[in-house]
């Protein structure tokens, strides 16, 4: 992501090839900088132009967000249109985290405005 952050108004099919871990299975993948600083750099802002020039080239695409919930986090999941939710076998929530329990109304509405049902 970082590196495509620093190119985010050139975004085309080649800086975005240029970016990608090819498997020879088809799937490609848009690894994690090796300097944690890197990815905190990333601005939301840049992370949604990032997500929407993916969807534009890939019919799947899957983000593994960090275990908090900050802003980039929040783009990710206002993007999506399916969660999964990873959690430890043992994690037992005594109530809703607020973000989980009110954010699906603004979820819908979000994809409402990009065309989606």
């Amino acid at each position: 992501m970082a590196d495509l952050a620093a190119r985010v108004q050139a975004l085309d099919d080649d800086v975005i090839e240029a970016t990608l871990a090819r498997h020879s299975s088809g799937v490609a993948l848009l690894a994690a900088p090796s300097e944690l600083e890197r990815a905190e750099a990333v601005a939301p802002e840049e992370l949604q132009q990032i997500l929407e020039a993916l969807r534009e080239r890939f019919e799947y695409v899957v983000v593994d967000t960090s275990p908090f919930l900050d802003q980039n986090s929040l783009v990710t999941l206002d993007m999506s249109d399916v969660l999964l939710l990873v959690c430890a076998p043992s994690w037992r929530p005594s109530r809703t985290p607020p973000v989980f329990s009110s954010s699906p109304k603004r979820w819908t509405t979000a994809r409402r405005r990009r065309g989606s049902s």
